[in-house]
């Protein structure tokens, strides 16, 4: 072998190896990606959850009462007579409840602090 053979060899192993750890940044970078995505949406869900929760409790506890909670997530609230609607739209996710009053349509912002109360049988909640 020559020198200058040699020289090729180890310049294409060099090739090789770079775009092998190229690829496996890039699949850490998707993998990250997507492991954030999912935190959100788990975070997203939590909150209505916690939203839905609590205005069922609000409903139980009659016209007057009211709590207030901390939203980690954005949260669209729609409400069809006793079918509550929770949205996230920037992360694809939504799940329905059925109610037993009636959640007054909202868009919550993600990190505020919410107060959500029972008004004549309606669920109302106002950001803070």
């Amino acid at each position: 072998m020559t020198k200058g053979q040699l020289t090729m060899e180890y310049l294409v192993l060099a090739a090789l190896s770079l775009a092998l750890i190229s690829f496996s940044l890039f699949s850490l970078l998707k993998i990250s990606e997507v492991e954030e995505n999912t935190r959100h949406i788990q975070l997203f869900k939590s909150s209505a959850i916690d939203l839905y929760n609590t205005g069922e409790e609000l409903c139980a506890m009659g016209s007057g009462n009211s709590f207030t909670l901390h939203i980690y997530e954005s949260v669209e609230i729609s409400s069809d007579s006793h079918e509550t609607i929770f949205l996230n739209s920037k992360y694809n996710s939504s799940f329905s409840k059925t109610t037993s009053c009636q959640f007054i349509s909202i868009t919550i912002p993600e990190n505020s602090l919410v107060q959500i109360s029972n008004f004549q049988g309606s669920i109302r909640i106002e950001v803070n």
